[in-house]
């Protein structure tokens, strides 16, 4: 099972993208999409609610038309927040909302117990003894009661920085059959890389390969975060050490397809990513025309490395940030030729970014607008430092355009600056 898991926090993607993500899955040769999106309420803090007919008949599309792609429509849900394991009503709910989904044509079921405290009620305590026992129970029970039909699980623990020496993911994938899936997100929650060998040890405490919930793409842990990088990080040898990978992209789903094309580039045993990401920024640049022409390859190449992946920016990013690094680090009469090639790379980015505010695609342009007149200011703000710097080496630039306390000002801003992560991740407080 290979394809997208649309599980992230925020607004739920509209009816019809969904239909074009079903589309383009099925043109890449990925087979599966799971439907999960945590603010959907029906799925996790109203999971006890049937849905209605309305929501009902959009389910049923989806299912109906993944199906006839070729793509498995997995229907998931996540009673994790308030369930009652050993309560003859919750689980009648759960099952009822479950056969609802599979007769709607949900051709797979999941059941999410990600992101939720890791402590039973009194009640459950007192019959299972754990956390691992209890969930086994409900979902044991729910499986048969349905049949048996494919079903995937996400355990409380579902990466290696939750496990801490837990007993928790043995004994809930000994007291699972094998014919249950497991989910599992590697070392961390966002894992910029992904071994075969980290995977098998994986595979020997759940009893079975898991099946990856990839979260390199998402960015709802930092709505300032946008990755338009290509699949990477992932070892070739991974792919026979899993039962599938899940992508989890970003919020935005104009913006799901280089992490698509790229991916199922790694799934056909592409081994370059930066390769098989130009390739696929090539294919998508027909959408982001300006007037009904095309952003200029460069022009997407430049905008999309400074959003690359979680933990780097792409190569061309990477040269400028290594040019203003230096000026910042060192006095005007080092900087040789460094000030002119960051005053010359930054102005080329700042005129892609007021390219993209004409983009003829609003949706295209809504989803990028923040991160592109972010990144705008920011270079705008170092290209006049840079400028001021080179003439007055000793004194500090003041601009109009940037006044305490109104430039970075509020509360959030404030907070982000009173800790410093340094380079080995520690972190230390600093003076407000």
């Amino acid at each position: 099972m290979n394809g997208l898991v649309e599980g992230f926090y925020g607004r739920p993607w509209p009816h019809e993208r969904r239909l074009d993500v079903l589309a383009r899955l099925a043109d890449l040769g990925l087979d599966a999409y799971v439907y999960a999106p945590k603010d959907d309420d029906e799925h996790r803090a109203r999971w006890r609610a049937p849905y209605d007919e309305a929501e009902a008949s959009r389910l049923g599309e989806l299912a109906r038309t993944a199906g006839a792609r070729g793509v498995r429509f997995v229907y998931a849900l996540a009673p994790g927040l308030d369930v009652r394991h050993a309560d003859p009503a919750d689980l009648a709910a759960l099952v009822a909302k479950l056969r609802q989904a599979r007769d709607l044509g949900a051709q797979g079921l999941a059941l999410l117990f990600d992101d939720i405290p890791p402590r039973l009620h009194e009640d459950d305590q007192r019959r299972f003894g754990s956390l691992a026992r209890a969930q086994a129970h409900l979902v044991l029970e729910a499986w048969r009661a349905l049949g048996e039909p494919p079903l995937v699980v996400c355990p409380t623990e579902y990466c290696g920085d939750m496990t801490r020496g837990s007993t928790y993911l043995a004994e809930l994938g000994a007291l699972l059959p094998q014919a249950i899936d497991l989910l599992w997100t590697g070392p961390h929650i966002v894992s910029e890389t992904l071994t075969a060998a980290h995977a098998k040890e994986v595979a020997q405490v759940l009893g079975r390969k898991p099946l990856l919930w990839d979260n390199l793409f998402a960015d709802d842990y930092d709505m300032r975060r946008l990755h338009l990088g290509p699949y990477a990080g992932r070892e070739p040898a991974l792919r026979d050490e899993v039962r599938g990978v899940l992508l989890n992209p970003g919020c935005a789903v104009e913006l799901v397809d280089v992490a698509l094309q790229t991916f199922a580039a790694w799934r056909r045993g592409v081994t370059d990513p930066r390769t098989a990401w130009l390739a696929a920024l090539e294919a998508w640049r027909p959408l982001w025309t300006v007037g009904g022409a095309p952003l200029a390859h460069g022009d997407l190449v430049r905008f999309a490395d400074a959003f690359y992946l979680p933990d780097r920016a792409g190569d061309t990013a990477r040269a400028w940030w290594d040019d203003v690094a230096f000026l910042a680090s060192h006095p005007p009469d080092a900087w040789g030729e460094r000030a002119e090639r960051f005053l010359a790379a930054a102005g080329d980015l700042v005129a892609v970014c007021d390219r993209l505010a004409a983009l003829d695609r609003r949706e295209l342009l809504y989803a990028v607008y923040r991160h592109a007149w972010e990144l705008k200011e920011e270079l705008l703000l170092l290209d006049a430092w840079v400028r001021w710097r080179r003439d007055h080496p000793k004194e500090p630039l003041r601009h109009p355009n940037y006044r305490a306390p109104i430039y970075r000002g509020a509360l959030l801003t404030r907070l982000r600056s009173l800790l410093v992560q340094r380079p080995d991740g520690s972190l230390d407080a600093r003076a407000p």
